[in-house]
Order: C-alpha cells, then structure tokens, then sequence
C-alpha cells in the first residue's frame, strides 16, 4: 500500500519567480517614489513664496492707504506692531521685538529651516531663506525674500528648486 506525503512549502522555483517579480516591482516604483519626494518639496516652497507674495502685497496695499509707504516705521495690525520697511514687511523681529514677514505670512518654523543673513544695510537682518525641513540640500532649495533697500525699490523675491 502506497501512501502519498502531503508536501507543504513552495518550490525553489516557485520562490526564485517571486523574488524576481519584487525585485522587478522595486526597480519600477523605485524612481517614482523619489521624485514625491522631490515634487512634495518644490509644492510647499510654492506655497510658502505665494504666502510670502500675498502678504507682501496686503502689507503694502495698507501703507499706501495709510501713507507710509515711503517711510520706515511700525504699522499696526489686529492689534500687533509689524516694522514697516519702505512700504513692505521687514525681514524679522528688530530691536523692538516687531514680528516679521514670516509671522505675517504664516510660515511655521517647524515646517521650515529659516536662514537669516544681513545683506545689504550691515545694520540688521534683511534676507531670509526658507528652505523645508526634510531637504537633501537646502541651500539649493529654497525661496528667499530680501527686504526693500529704499522706498523706490521693492522686496526681491528668489528661488532655486535644484536641490529639493
């Protein structure tokens, strides 16, 4: 009488057929999961310069009804002191503890690395970079608002997307 094993498992052949097809599966999802990556960053630091454009537009909308658009003094809104720079927000806080364009605009210093650099007055910050928190090399990722130098001449915004 013959009696028949029951075999439990899979074949070598069987094993090595689904090690290819994931292997397979990663070299094609692979790429696309690292250009998110890369897309996510670019989207947020649109979002943060369109933040940054609109607030730098409502600021100066409410010095030019006001009449201070040529003057570098605190404007008053819902209550709090922002520094008026030539029409348009300062960079950040200054001497008299006045917040910033990156209070105005909302960008969260915990969504975002802020490098502040004096550029041009040698008398204070003027220059901010924002570059997300998560970036392989932020200092070629980032938006960067570079304060009014007079009352001609208003606030410079730059990017650079190479490194998200």
């Amino acid at each position: 009488m013959t009696t028949l094993r029951k075999h439990r498992g899979f074949t070598l052949l069987e094993l090595v057929m689904v090690m290819i097809i994931i292997g397979l599966l990663a070299v094609i999802a692979t790429p696309r999961f690292m250009g998110l990556s890369r897309e996510a960053h670019i989207a947020s630091l649109k979002q943060a310069r369109a933040a940054v454009v609109t607030t730098m537009q409502l600021f100066h909308s409410k010095t030019l009804t006001l009449g201070i658009e040529k003057q570098s003094v605190p404007l008053a809104l819902d209550g709090v002191g922002y520094w008026n720079h030539w029409g348009y927000p300062h960079v950040r806080n200054n001497a008299r503890d006045r917040p910033g364009i990156i209070v105005l605009a909302g960008i969260k210093p915990d969504e975002y690395h802020l490098q502040y650099e004096d550029v041009i007055s040698h008398t204070g910050t003027d220059k901010v970079k924002i570059s997300p928190k998560g970036t392989p090399t932020p200092s070629r990722c980032y938006v960067a608002y570079l304060q009014a130098v007079d009352a001609n001449t208003p606030p410079v915004l730059t990017e650079d997307f190479s490194g998200c």
